[in-house]
């Protein structure tokens, strides 16, 4: 057994731990049992811990009456033999398996006793390729080399990215024991405490062998019942006494399903003081309702017949989608846009419009939320795999989706369909498709996608999202015909430059190209076009076609004037659509990445002076001296920049000037090197940034010193991998900070004491620092306690934060 050799440090370290609750450091306790307990029991006692609420610092779904549980499965997940160890947690429908799992695997202690970890859900279609293929996503910083590897290749490079390393694999849903019988030899026996954790609604598909546990998980009682109804309709005040009477009836007929009270809860937050709308809900529930019941799907349906109109067809469109993993709220944005679900508002962009339904669709527990940004929006979300039973149900009874490709002898007529989606299809040598989208009424085999005798089925296709199939070249055959088509996305083993046939798909709003990292493509003028653009993302990087050759329209250079006229006359047509000529602004392009700022780049960005969002990345080498940062200014709506600077050398590079920042920027990252740490004094000048964050040797110099009233509006700051030495702050610096994130500062010496002093910061967490900067945090979380503060929290953790 593996022994702490300071066994004083840890006790010290306790009783710090004991007299706050803020204060939360992951530390290794493998000390003999009874020492273990003895220290986990001072804990406890002391600060009235709730196993796994109190050390979550992950925003997530309310959570009640697990806390006997929740410390049991935490025990075996973090102690107990050392032999690898399968852990069940089992339970009907809406019990609250996935929520339990959920807070274990990000609870602080089992974070930092598991070198490695991943979560994957499964369905009832159990593919060995797709779960693998997941995994290693989870596990790989760089997973691009997966695709091309056959299902045992992908197996076995499992098995060494696991090898020696403590891991704790989630598989959620499990629907048949088969899939832990074929997946096992790809894990490990390392005699290390490794732990693979699953959920499954079928006891028959768990077998308690090879020193596996199986939890079945309980229903709630009426007083947690009760707590978390109340919790969820009014927060830390109580139920009105007028409505006490019918909310307990309520209640009562839930039958302890967590599932049934919150999404019951959701019905009812909007008319919370409604009596009348109470009793008609009540009455709507029918009998006591079990999990295995018609009556709890038909409880659960009430949510569904509660929503808006205009509500109603997001929520359908969400349970077509894969279940197998989040949803990233700015795709799932871009798809509802698409297919016309978002209704227009008068001053409100397309996209505030969708998160306003999306938070609806929170609000009423329909929807949960996964992860969130650090702005505090909603970064991905996800849906509990009972409602998506529920909107699949829905979706069938109302013709809305045909799931799956049916295009069979016995499929349903295509006609009685209003909206179509294919997913996890196999594809011509490709089969790490996900989803595809089709509209109005056709829909083809997957073996006949590439087909050229298919490809008039493709005429009204709205959707096509083909990113996890890898393309040798881009479709031309299958885009001519598509004037249809809103939403676009790809993905390109080579890419040299957007085709011709791109700028042809007029109704085109989202356009996302992922491929070859590092690469160039060429972005021709002809994209000014495209009027209905909205969102455009290449992973490579865009880089503008030279237009100085056409800028004297009908007469043309002297290269020019030596072509033949035909070539002059296809000169001059293009002309027509150069972005300084009054047809080629792009106001409605909202983001655009990532793109070479250098040759025209201010006269395109010109162009687009609605832009939200921007991505530029530059990368400097040889040849490269035209290179400068463009003018921003103008855009006066741009709220998020990323800035990507590479260099093939060690090439220094200078900020802009504060005025060529536009005002309304909110966030910003910079990534790359190698800025002098003094030239940060231009970014605290920018009077709307909320949000900085600086990766991988941004910037260089022996010292970073803010100065006073600096950054006034900035609340999120993060600095990871990067090589500054001595920070020097003050706490009026930094007037409105809320959360400060270290990731990988090994050369920093400490965290500026006054840093602690900001009346404004909540949390502080430091991941795989000096020891130095770790102590620094510890610091200043006991200065705040000596004075009464007990709001800072403070998380320390000794890996690198999952990026």
């Amino acid at each position: 057994m593996d022994i702490v050799p300071d066994i004083d440090m840890v006790l010290l370290i306790v009783d710090a731990m004991i007299r706050d609750a803020s204060f939360h450091l992951c530390i290794p306790l493998f000390l003999p049992v009874d020492i273990v307990r003895n220290l986990v029991e001072r804990i406890r006692s002391r600060r009235n811990l709730s196993g796994i609420d109190g050390n979550s610092i992950i925003d997530s779904e309310i959570v009640i009456g697990f806390e006997d549980e929740a410390r049991e499965l935490q025990d075996k997940l973090t102690r107990g033999p050392q032999r690898r160890q399968v852990i069940y947690i089992v339970g009907m429908p809406g019990m609250g398996k996935t929520t339990l799992a959920r807070r274990l695997y990000n609870d602080l202690s089992v974070v930092y006793h598991f070198h490695t970890r991943a979560w994957v859900s499964t369905s009832q279609v159990f593919q060995m390729r797709n779960l693998l293929c997941r995994i290693l996503r989870c596990i790989m910083s760089r997973n691009d080399s997966i695709f091309g590897m056959s299902d045992e290749d992908m197996g076995q490079k499992l098995y060494k990215c696991l090898k020696g390393h403590r891991y704790l694999i989630v598989i959620d849903d499990v629907w048949d024991i088969k899939v832990w019988n074929e997946l096992k030899i790809y894990f490990p026996e390392d005699n290390n405490f490794s732990r693979i954790l699953m959920t499954s609604r079928i006891k028959k598909a768990v077998r308690v062998r090879e020193n596996g546990f199986i939890h079945c998980l309980r229903t709630r009682n009426e007083k947690e019942s009760w707590d978390l109804f109340n919790c969820k309709l009014f927060g830390d005040s109580s139920c009105p006494e007028e409505l006490m009477e019918i909310a307990n009836r309520i209640v009562a007929k839930c039958n302890g399903l967590p599932l049934a009270i919150v999404v019951i809860a959701g019905i009812l937050v909007r008319e919370k003081n409604n009596e009348k709308y109470w009793r008609k809900v009540h009455e709507n529930m029918g009998p006591f309702i079990s999990s295995s019941s018609k009556e709890f799907m038909d409880t659960l349906e009430l949510s569904y017949k509660h929503l808006p109109s205009e509500l109603k067809s997001c929520f359908l469109y969400l349970g077509s989608l894969p279940e197998i993993s989040d949803i990233l709220v700015t795709r799932l944005f871009q798809s509802w846009i698409a297919e016309g679900f978002i209704q227009e508002t008068e001053g409100k962009r397309l996209e505030d419009v969708a998160e306003d339904y999306l938070m609806d669709l929170v609000n009423r527990s329909l929807v949960t939320v996964a992860k969130r940004r650090s702005d505090g929006g909603i970064k991905s979300c996800n849906m509990h795999d009972v409602l998506r039973e529920l909107c699949l149900k829905k979706t069938d009874e109302k013709k809305f989706v045909l799931p799956k490709c049916k295009c069979g002898r016995n499929a349903a007529p295509f006609n009685d369909y209003e909206r179509f989606l294919m997913y996890q299809g196999h594809f011509p040598h490709f089969s790490h498709c996900q989803y595809f989208h089709t509209y109005k009424s056709h829909c083809v085999s997957r073996d006949e996608v590439f087909n050229r005798d298919t490809l008039a089925v493709y005429r009204y296709l709205n959707t096509l999202d083909l990113r996890h199939i890898i393309l040798d070249h881009f479709p031309d055959r299958i885009l001519n015909d598509l004037l249809h088509l809103r939403d676009l996305a790809l993905h390109l083993r080579r890419l040299k430059v957007l085709p011709s046939t791109l700028f042809k798909l007029w109704n085109l709003e989202t356009c996302i190209l992922d491929g070859e990292r590092g690469g160039k493509v060429i972005l021709p003028c002809a994209i000014f076009k495209m009027e209905k653009l909205r969102h455009l993302k290449v992973s490579a990087e865009l880089h503008l076609k030279d237009l100085r050759k056409y800028e004297i329209i009908g007469m043309g250079t002297m290269e020019d004037r030596d072509r033949p006229s035909s070539s002059r006359n296809s000169q001059m047509e293009i002309a027509a659509s150069l972005p300084w000529r009054q047809d080629g602004i792009l106001e409605n392009l909202q983001s655009l990445s990532q793109i070479f700022p250098a040759g025209f780049v201010n006269r395109v960005l010109e162009r687009t002076p609605n832009l939200r969002k921007l991505g530029l990345h530059m990368t400097f080498s040889k040849g490269n001296d035209n290179l400068s940062f463009p003018d921003l200014s103008h855009l006066n709506h741009l709220e998020a920049l990323k800035f990507k600077y590479q260099t093939l050398g060690m090439v220094p590079w200078s900020f802009p000037h504060p005025h060529m920042f536009p005002p309304s920027l909110k966030k910003l990252t910079l990534i790359g090197s190698l800025v002098n740490w003094n030239e940060m004094s231009i970014l605290e000048l920018l009077p709307s940034l909320e949000v900085l964050k600086i990766k991988d040797n941004f910037s260089n110099g022996p010292q970073w010193e803010t100065s006073d009233h600096g950054f006034p509006c900035l609340k999120f700051l993060k600095l990871s991998y990067t090589d500054l030495p001595e920070w020097i702050s003050s706490s009026s610096h930094f007037p409105n900070l809320q959360k400060l994130v270290l990731n990988g500062c090994l050369k920093l010496k400490e965290i500026p004491y006054e840093i602690g002093e900001i009346p404004t910061l909540q949390t502080i967490q430091v991941y795989r620092s000096s020891e130095s900067t770790m102590e620094s945090a510890r610091q200043i979380h006991e200065s705040n306690i000596d004075i009464g503060n007990y709001d800072l929290k403070v998380f320390i953790f000794h890996h690198f934060e999952d990026c």
